[in-house]
């Protein structure tokens, strides 16, 4: 049975016994119910959140050297600026020219691929990808 169902049958037997002091004291624990299945609401969805957050963080693939990174199974194969995911968690697609080099246009971070000793991996993952 709802916590709060039964508090008001208690409210409703209390005041058919005019006891003004039980009225009450039921109430305010009515109340306290309602505030804590409000946090506990509050609690699910930040909890929720954390969840989807941590799932997103295992799925981020790093490079060494170079402030890069990928999703893990990303069909697109977007590279990602590090340093934005970093301060903000925003994926933030990075653009890049002449096949080595990034640049953020969010952070202003400006990279060479080749100097990450992830080099080949980082261009096998571009290999489909039109620049």
């Amino acid at each position: 049975m709802d916590a709060i169902k039964l508090l008001k049958d208690v409210v409703t037997v209390a005041q058919k016994s005019n006891d003004i002091d039980m009225v009450q004291k039921v109430i305010a624990a009515q109340e306290e119910v309602i505030e804590l299945q409000d946090k506990v609401f509050k609690l699910q969805k930040e909890n929720n959140m954390l969840q989807e957050k941590l799932k997103r963080s295992s799925k981020i693939v790093r490079y060494r050297g170079i402030p890069l990174i990928t999703i893990e199974d990303d069909k697109c194969k977007i590279i990602y600026c590090a340093n934005c995911y970093g301060k903000e968690e925003k994926l933030i697609p990075v653009h890049i020219t002449d096949d080595i080099y990034t640049y953020c246009g969010t952070c202003g971070d400006r990279s060479n691929i080749k100097y990450s000793p992830d080099y080949e991996i980082i261009k096998e993952t571009l290999k489909d990808v039109s620049i």
